[in-house]
């Protein structure tokens, strides 16, 4: 079930880095190390061969049959043990994500979703760029057809050149310049609910415009808060199986820069989080970021031949119709959490 969209518009007083984009700046000034990856300059010809054998990752798991649908997933009954089955009578749920942050592939696994809704293994050399890109298996979850090309091509590249992607999010949650906040409504049982819920997901800010308060111990937000919607991204129908809330939404604009006003979306999003009336917990999130919108992005800023000469080399999503080997969108996946709020519009 998707969530029809809905877009506003407001002003996003500030912004943070996007995952996919700091690649871009690291290789316009990023400060490196001796082991750092060392990637082209913009006037010469890159060795493609070189780059696929340093960043694709060789520790995917196997090929499978395509997953179970996320919404089929149900955890074992001991799993629910903290989860208070019957909801209280209040019937609208809110909440603020908390933490993004983009995990390394260990071991074959990391964070994100399905959003091409196949397993491709290990990938390979024939089928459509879809297929020869490798998936994973969710760290969290254990489904196998995570698409998170983010994380198994770049991420560790952009540690060794001393950007911390991570933080990076962090900081702009913390600051307040991105906050996703999420509102469940119809919730007759936090297990299972055959009837579905209502999600809607926006970016906000808090009603005084101030940062958000956080633990002095963790850093992160504290629950309670009050938020105000300042963009709508969507509100609909979303599944609640096995204590797992799955909703979709067709992008999800994230600042590019800080202190900028350029945005790149990640399209046909989803999110999916353990669900209970205070927190939304073991949450994952993806979606694809556009390859024509970062390219142009990095042009405007004196990267534009770097980013078009190593950028399809991770394209996996969104194969295009003259040629089904190449695709326009590059997966990115998340951990995600988060904690309970009062939202307004």
């Amino acid at each position: 079930m998707r969530i029809a969209p809905s877009f506003g518009r407001s002003s996003l007083t500030s912004t943070t880095l996007v995952p996919a984009l700091a690649l871009l700046t690291a290789c316009g000034g990023g400060t490196g190390t001796d082991d750092a990856a060392v990637l082209p300059d913009a006037g010469s010809s890159p060795d493609t061969g070189a780059m696929i054998d340093a960043f694709v990752a060789a520790d995917a798991p196997s090929p499978t049959d395509a997953p179970a649908a996320p919404d089929a997933v149900h955890l074992a009954p001991d799993a629910f043990a903290s989860v208070d089955a019957t909801p209280p009578t209040m019937p609208t749920y809110s909440y603020v994500v908390s933490v993004i942050a983009a995990d390394p592939v260990t071991m074959g696994e990391t964070a994100g979703v399905n959003v091409d809704g196949r397993d491709s293994g290990r990938g390979g050399r024939v089928g459509t760029c879809e297929e020869r890109r490798p998936d994973f298996v969710s760290s969290v979850t254990g489904l196998p057809g995570i698409d998170n090309q983010l994380s198994n091509s770049l991420l560790s590249t952009l540690t060794s050149m001393g950007v911390d992607i991570n933080m990076n999010l962090e900081t702009a949650i913390t600051e307040g310049t991105f906050l996703l906040l999420v509102t469940v409504d119809d919730i007759d049982d936090f297990v299972d609910d055959p009837d579905g819920v209502m999600v809607t997901i926006a970016l906000g800010q808090t009603v005084s415009g101030a940062p958000p308060a956080t633990d002095s111990r963790t850093g992160l937000l504290t629950p309670g808060q009050s938020f105000r919607r300042t963009m709508m991204l969507g509100s609909g129908p979303a599944t609640l199986t096995g204590n797992r809330v799955i909703a979709h939404v067709d992008r999800i604009p994230i600042p590019l820069v800080l202190g900028g006003t350029e945005t790149a979306d990640l399209t046909n999003s989803q999110l999916s989080a353990r669900i209970s009336s205070t927190e939304l917990f073991d949450g994952e999130g993806g979606g694809g970021l556009s390859v024509e919108a970062l390219v142009a992005f990095a042009a405007s800023n004196g990267f534009g031949d770097v980013a078009m000469a190593i950028l399809p080399m991770f394209a996996d999503l969104q194969p295009t119709e003259a040629d089904p080997t190449e695709c326009l969108a590059i997966s990115a996946g998340f951990r995600m959490q988060a904690v309970s709020a009062t939202v307004t519009p």
